[in-house]
């Protein structure tokens, strides 16, 4: 750095992995050296980039998820600065493998150096989809009886054989068949 900030600065950018879930932490270390005048901080962003590809050209559109702003490194000083971002849960998901379309993600780490060239580490990121879990499975929605597989209380779902009527959804068959024979006042197993 020259001019209105002068000396030098240097960072080390850690995170736990690179593949994160819809809605799930992101834990950011950042090891900053700050030898320059001016106290600096750092800043943490994610970009979206999508590209749409047709047979002649292709169209890329970037935007800004979120930007967050960590604390200031004083300067002559070595500090760790960690930052816990969440990744929104309402996000698309990565997209590689698609002959039309690509959603891609980056983290950006920079420092806002004034009338200089900020430098930044830019390290690619995977948003995975989330799943039907545990903790979903004890969300309100869920409790209310709007379960994502079906309806437990729904004719036939809990019971064996499923029932038929005359006519009924299963087919009939021979001796052997589904649903299996059992002798006269026995159950099914």
């Amino acid at each position: 750095m020259k001019l209105f900030t002068s000396g030098k600065v240097s960072m080390c950018i850690n995170i736990e992995k690179t593949g994160y879930m819809q809605g799930e932490m992101l834990k950011i270390l950042a090891e900053i050296e700050n030898n320059s005048s001016r106290a600096l901080a750092p800043k943490f962003a994610l970009h979206q980039r999508q590209s749409f590809i047709a047979t002649t050209s292709t169209n890329n559109v970037t935007k800004r998820i979120f930007k967050e702003v960590g604390e200031r490194v004083p300067s002559s000083a070595r500090q760790s600065v960690t930052k816990a971002l969440r990744i929104p849960s309402d996000l698309t998901a990565s997209i590689f493998h698609c002959s039309i379309i690509k959603v891609e993600y980056t983290l950006e780490v920079y420092l806002d150096v004034p009338y200089a060239t900020d430098p930044k580490v830019t390290i690619p990121l995977v948003i995975l989809p989330t799943t039907c879990g545990i903790e979903q499975m004890t969300q309100p929605s869920m409790l209310m009886g709007f379960e994502p597989y079906g309806n437990n209380y729904q004719a036939g779902w809990n019971s064996y054989p499923p029932p038929t009527a005359p006519g009924g959804y299963l087919p009939q068959t021979a001796p052997g068949g589904y649903p299996p024979q059992t002798a006269p006042g026995r159950s099914p197993p």
